[in-house]
Formats: C-alpha cells, structure tokens, sequence
C-alpha cells in the first residue's frame, strides 16, 4: 500500500518523497540501472529541473564535505578534505 509519501514515476521500485526545492539529496538506489532510470525520469519532469548522480568510488561516496564509506554492513563518515 503506498503511503501519502510515497511516489511512484512509472518505475518498479517505490521512493519515499518530500516536495521541496532540493540542492543536494542523498538516496540509495537497488542497482545502478535503476539509479539511471530514475534520474532519466526526473529530468523528464520540467526543462528546467536538473539533476546529476554520483556513484561510490572504493566503497565511498562524497556528500555534504563528510565521505560516507561502507565497509561490509557497517556504514561510516569522516571529514572530507581538499
């Protein structure tokens, strides 16, 4: 049953959505493909909305100046720095 904030896009996996204006979100995705579909679709939303993904180097992903590393099923974060 889909909830009140749960938003469907015509893929085959359901998202749990706010509506606000985003700059940068982070979400985990069931596999790259799917990553890449949901990102096609959200570009075809407006012309004016646009969206890029990031995908983990290593086991690691930047987000927000931390890094978030995953190690087996533990997940960490440390500072990021230039």
């Amino acid at each position: 049953m889909e909830s009140a904030w749960t938003f469907k896009l015509g893929l085959n996996f359901l998202l749990p959505v706010i509506l606000f204006v985003l700059y940068d979100t982070l979400a985990r995705m069931p596999s790259t493909d799917a990553a890449t579909l949901f990102l096609t679709t959200l570009h075809g939303l407006h012309p004016s909305l646009t969206f890029t993904m990031e995908l983990p180097v290593n086991r690691r992903i930047p987000f927000f100046g931390i890094e978030i590393i995953k190690n087996r099923k533990e997940i960490k974060t440390q500072v990021r720095r230039k």
